[in-house]
C-alpha cells in the first residue's frame, strides 16, 4: 500500500495573482461569485460557471492564448506556507500540491465523509468541459518522513509569488523543482495512505472520468494538496447547526433528557461538547448507555461522531424532525459569531455549537475505514483555487 505521488508541470498566473484566486468553489456564496467575476480572469470563471456565461474550455484556452496563465518550464511540486493568527497565536503550515495516484481505487487514497450524486455529476460536467482539473482536493499525510522532507524542501526553495487569501491568511508559493526534493518527497509516503479532508466530490467525479476515459491517463491522476494531519497549522473545527425552523425546545426538554444532559454554560471557549445557544448556552452531553446498539453498531471504530447523534437522535427522536426538515430547515454555518447572531437577529430558533475535533480520534475512525454524516469537519485554513491549473 502506497501513495502514488508525483510532480507536474501545471499552468499558473502569470501576474496579479491577489486578483485572480478564489474561496474553494463549494465555499463561495453567490454573492461573493459575483464580487469576484468582476475581475475578468478570476478562477471563479472556469470553476463556478453561470447560466448563459461562456463555456469554460473557452475562457481557458483564452487564457492561454493571451498569456495569463503559463506552464512550468519542468516537473515540480508547489510548496505552499499558510501564514495566519488563531485565538491570539501565530501559526504556520506547510503542504505541497502534486499529483496523486486515485485510479483505480486501491484504498490509499481515503475518504471521510459521505458524497451525492448530484455534486459529482455538476463537477464530472465542468471538469469534463474544461479537459482539465482546475483546483485541488485537499489530502492529509499522517507520515512523520512525508513532513521533514517537506520542511527541508521548502526551505531550499525559491518564491514564485504571494497573496492573502482569505483575509488574514498569507499564502507563500515556492517552486520545488529539485530533482533530489522531488525524489525525496515522493517516496516520502511509500508504505503510507492518506485521508481526504476536502474535495469528496471532486475526488469521484475525477474517479469516474478516469473509468469513462480508459485511454486518458490524465484522469488517474489527481491534482491534490498535501499537508500532514501532524501540522499545528491544520485546524479541524466541526460545523455548526443553524435551525431555521421554529422549534420550542422546552416542549421536548423530556424527550431531549431521555439521551442528554443539559448544563448551563458559562464560556463558550475551548468546549469539547455539543452546545444549544438559543438565547442561553446549554451543554448536549450524550448519556453514553442510552446511545442505542443500532447506532453503536454502524461504526467499525465504536466511537460514535457527534454529527451522527445530533442528526439520528437530537433532531430526528428528541424534536421529530424529518429529512426534509433537515435538509431545508437546517443551515451550516463554521463561524460560531454569525451563527450565535443569527439566533440574537431572530432568523434562528437556535443553534448547535459543535466543538472542534481531537485528531487522534478523527484519524482513529477513518482509518478505521467509518464515514462521516456530511459537514462534519471544517479543516482550516483552506486551500484557494487558482494557484495551480492542470491540464493534459
Amino acid at each position: 500500500m502506497t501513495v502514488d505521488l508525483r510532480p507536474f508541470r501545471p499552468y499558473i498566473y502569470r501576474d496579479a495573482i491577489s486578483r485572480a484566486v478564489s474561496p474553494p468553489f463549494d465555499t463561495i456564496s453567490p454573492e461573493l461569485a459575483e464580487e469576484l467575476k468582476k475581475n475578468p480572469t478570476n478562477i471563479t470563471h472556469i470553476t463556478l460557471p453561470g447560466p448563459g456565461s461562456e463555456a469554460p474550455s473557452k475562457i481557458l484556452s483564452r487564457w492561454i492564448e493571451e498569456g495569463v496563465i503559463g506552464r512550468i518550464e519542468k516537473d515540480a511540486f508547489l510548496g505552499i506556507i499558510q501564514e495566519f493568527r488563531n485565538a491570539g497565536s501565530s501559526l504556520q503550515r506547510i503542504g505541497i500540491i502534486g499529483l496523486v495516484n486515485i485510479f483505480p481505487d486501491d484504498g490509499n487514497v481515503r475518504p471521510h465523509e459521505q458524497t451525492f450524486e448530484r455534486p459529482i455529476q455538476a463537477r464530472m460536467a465542468i471538469m469534463e468541459d474544461l479537459g482539465a482539473q482546475p483546483e485541488p482536493i485537499f489530502l492529509l499525510a499522517s507520515s512523520n518522513r512525508f513532513e521533514k522532507s517537506l520542511t527541508r524542501a521548502i526551505s531550499e526553495s525559491r518564491q514564485v509569488f504571494d497573496f492573502e487569501q482569505p483575509i488574514g491568511v498569507v499564502n507563500r508559493v515556492v517552486l520545488i523543482d529539485s530533482d533530489e526534493h522531488v525524489t525525496e518527497i515522493s517516496k516520502s509516503l511509500e508504505g503510507e495512505s492518506v485521508i481526504v479532508a476536502d474535495g469528496h466530490h471532486r475526488l469521484e467525479a475525477t474517479r469516474r472520468l478516469a473509468a469513462l476515459h480508459p485511454n486518458n491517463p490524465f484522469w488517474s491522476m489527481c491534482m491534490s494538496y498535501i499537508t500532514s494531519v501532524h501540522d499545528s497549522g491544520l485546524l479541524i473545527s466541526g460545523i455548526h447547526r443553524v435551525v431555521k425552523k421554529k422549534v420550542d425546545l422546552k416542549a421536548h426538554r423530556q424527550e431531549i433528557e431521555k439521551y442528554f444532559k443539559l448544563e448551563e454554560v458559562a464560556s463558550l471557549n475551548g468546549e469539547e461538547s455539543m452546545v444549544i445557544f438559543d438565547g442561553s448556552s446549554k451543554y448536549l452531553r450524550m448519556v453514553p448507555r442510552e446511545i442505542p446498539e443500532a447506532i453503536r453498531g454502524k461504526f467499525r471504530s465504536n466511537i460514535v461522531p457527534y454529527p451522527y447523534v445530533l442528526i439520528e437522535i437530537f433532531f430526528k427522536q428528541c424534536l421529530g424532525f424529518t429529512d426534509e426538515d433537515l435538509s431545508d430547515r437546517v443551515e451550516y454555518q463554521h463561524d460560531i459569531y454569525q451563527a450565535i447572531r443569527s439566533v440574537e437577529e431572530g432568523t434562528a430558533s437556535f443553534v448547535v455549537i459543535m466543538p472542534p475535533w481531537n485528531k487522534n480520534t478523527f484519524i482513529q475512525m477513518i482509518m478505521g475505514g467509518d464515514l462521516l454524516p456530511q459537514k462534519s469537519t471544517y479543516f482550516y485554513p483552506k486551500i484557494p483555487s487558482g494557484i495551480a491549473i492542470d491540464l493534459p
